[in-house]
């Protein structure tokens, strides 16, 4: 399995060696390092022309420390790269949570897109 590491914030090094041994333990072979924002990380990973099974990260605060935005932007690696994001910390997450929180970003960008339309229509009229 090829994985990259995304790191970001503090202690970069010790991030990235964390999962590393985490990544060696489990077998996988680490393809790259990433180092900066999570909301990069979508078009970073659709960029690099390779075969990437997942994303490794010393806590899921690494994608974002904002609960929508992180799990936007791992729907968007999911649905757009194939990959997916895995917690070298090996912290329990509550998938049914995750789903919640997904279906949430689902129902609000299917929101976001009746208003834009709804307002659109309205400006034909005026």
């Amino acid at each position: 399995m090829n994985v990259i590491i995304f790191a970001r914030g503090y202690n970069i090094q010790g991030q990235i060696e964390y999962c590393k041994e985490y990544s060696e333990k489990k077998g996988y072979t680490v393809a790259g390092v990433i180092v900066g924002q999570g909301r990069e990380l979508t078009e970073v990973i659709s960029g690099l022309g390779m075969n990437i099974d997942r994303v490794i990260v010393r806590g899921m605060s690494r994608i974002s420390r904002n609960m929508i935005e992180s799990c936007t932007i791992q729907t968007d690696l999911e649905n757009i790269c194939g990959v997916l994001v895995e917690d070298a910390t090996g912290n329990p997450h509550d998938d049914s949570e995750q789903r919640f929180i997904k279906n949430l970003i689902a129902a609000i960008r299917e929101n976001d897109t009746r208003e834009r339309i709804k307002m659109s229509l309205l400006e034909d009229e005026i």
